[in-house]
């Protein structure tokens, strides 16, 4: 009658929001009283009293749970998990996370149906403490447990794959380690086909979040244990409808653990599959695992295809013209970062030649003329232009379409030590904002240190030495705080180590 009241009331607008504290706690009650799960009202009353439904569901929790050993049943947990909301979860995990040193005495009781509740919710909610904690419960009572069932180690070794799966995987390595007998062998049989068999009974547990390498290794062992257990020259060749069976949920494990790892996109996995391939217990598939080598290989080689939306912000970074000052910014350092890339990773590079410049302005012609073959329309070059007071400065790139242009300063530094940290500081503060960008036309500038040979600077506040990382951050630093004071200029600092190239 209550629940029935309740129901109507809540058809009333705003009827959560006029209730008090202990009507919506009396109501939190009523809601569970649902013969599945909670009223339908709950929602409305959560958004209106969060704490009346944190006080009614958690002091529930953990009563069914203290009471779990002497009840066997915390319906509750099976209520939140599938009804509640996800509030009402997050409550849930915490008191399920609460009463965790109790859980180890329960374990070994019949109790696995809501204990596999509240594992599920500190899974799926819980702190990753909380799944720590919860791991290592599992892993205790499996490793010192004397009566555990084949059933019960089945059950908890799913949980623990659920929880953690790596450790998961361990201990199933660990529990189909012996295969000596007849009678461990079908123990280990059970073992995979509850665990990877049954895509249905809670699902195959998923491998894409753990790392490439770290995968790798899990699933080699357990693609090497499954063929040794399930044996293909026994599987099982069924005609017309049939109810799967343990060996066929087995034999499905058996083909997901090799297609997970087949699909392990690593070089590594190349070389697993020709050392699987000479393995007596692959015999039956030493051509098939060479062919997903080279499948695999040139499943790597060939880089997927970019569908349209990454493709119009690749073309727009790397190929767009600009069309004001932030766009023709962006122009700018991509041009400068293909050109140290050209100089350090291009199979043509011509780094050699340019290590023989040792004046600035064979450097700017050398720049300029690669950054003129690289525009792209996008922009013109020209060298020396005359700014402000008849200064003169290294390149100008002008937008193509666009009354403005962006100014590039090349320092070129080496053994010789031509560039001191406060000369550096100078030309990014004096020259190239003083100067060059002090044009109506010119808001866009990059001071760009081209180092031809190994050499360190001395910072002129601290004595501090600095490689050259160290001096563009610095500078870059500068030029922040700059552009924090004339927010209309737009300056990088860039520095390119010739010295040594990525094949060197």
């Amino acid at each position: 009658m209550a629940l029935a009241a309740l129901k109507c009331e809540a058809e009333t607008a705003n009827w959560a929001e006029v209730l008090s504290h202990d009507e919506a706690v009396r109501a939190t009650r009523i809601s569970t009283l649902e013969l599945n799960g909670f009223g339908a009202f709950l929602p409305q009353l959560e958004a209106a009293h969060p704490h009346a439904i944190e006080e009614v569901i958690g002091t529930e929790i953990n009563r069914q749970l203290a009471n779990l050993m002497e009840v066997g049943r915390a319906p509750i947990l099976h209520d939140a998990l599938h009804h509640g909301t996800l509030f009402m979860r997050d409550i849930a995990a915490a008191a399920a996370t609460d009463s965790l040193p109790g859980f180890e005495n329960a374990l070994g009781q019949n109790t696995q149906t809501d204990l596999k509740y509240a594992f599920e919710l500190i899974a799926g909610h819980g702190t990753d403490e909380a799944i720590s904690n919860a791991v290592g419960a599992i892993q205790n009572h499996i490793d010192t447990s004397n009566q555990i069932t084949a059933e019960s180690q089945r059950f908890w070794l799913k949980m623990l794959t659920q929880l953690s799966l790596e450790q998961g995987c361990e201990a199933v390595l660990a529990a189909t380690a012996d295969l000596s007998t007849q009678e461990s062998r079908e123990a280990a049989i059970s073992i995979l086909a509850a665990i990877f068999g049954d895509r249905h009974w809670g699902g195959q547990p998923s491998f894409d979040g753990v790392e490439n390498g770290r995968r790798l290794d899990l699933l080699t062992q357990l693609v090497i244990r499954a063929y040794q257990t399930v044996r293909p020259q026994e599987d099982q060749h069924h005609e017309g409808t049939f109810t799967p069976n343990t060996r066929d949920h087995a034999e499905e494990a058996r083909g997901y653990l090799l297609s997970t790892l087949t699909s392990t996109k690593s070089p590594r996995t190349l070389s697993v599959l020709y050392e699987l391939s000479a393995m007596p217990e692959f015999a039956h598939l030493t051509d098939r695992l060479k062919q997903m080598a080279t499948e695999l290989a040139a499943n790597i080689s060939e880089p997927e295809a970019m569908n349209a939306s990454a493709f119009r912000t690749f073309d727009q970074e790397r190929n767009y013209r600009a069309y004001d000052d932030p766009s023709l910014f962006a122009v700018m350092n991509h041009r400068l970062a293909d050109f140290e890339h050209h100089l350090l990773n291009d199979e043509q590079t011509t780094v050699a030649t340019l290590r023989k410049v040792e004046g600035e302005t064979e450097l700017r012609q050398f720049l300029s003329y690669w950054l003129t073959q690289n525009a792209r329309s996008a922009y013109s070059v020209t060298q020396e232009a005359v700014a402000i007071a008849e200064k003169r400065t290294d390149i100008r790139l002008h937008a193509a379409g666009l009354d403005r242009y962006a100014s590039v300063e090349a320092k070129l530094d080496d053994a010789r030590h031509r560039w001191s940290g406060s000369q550096l500081r100078d030309a990014l503060i004096d020259q190239l904002v003083g100067r060059y960008l002090n044009h109506e036309r010119c808001r866009v500038g990059c001071l760009l240190i081209c180092m031809r040979e190994p050499r360190q600077w001395e910072h002129p506040d601290t004595g501090e030495r600095m490689d050259l990382e160290t001096m563009v951050a610095w500078l870059q630093s500068i030029a922040n705080a700059i552009m924090e004071e004339r927010s209309e200029l737009l300056l990088s600092v860039k520095g390119i180590n010739y010295s040594v190239t990525a094949n060197e």
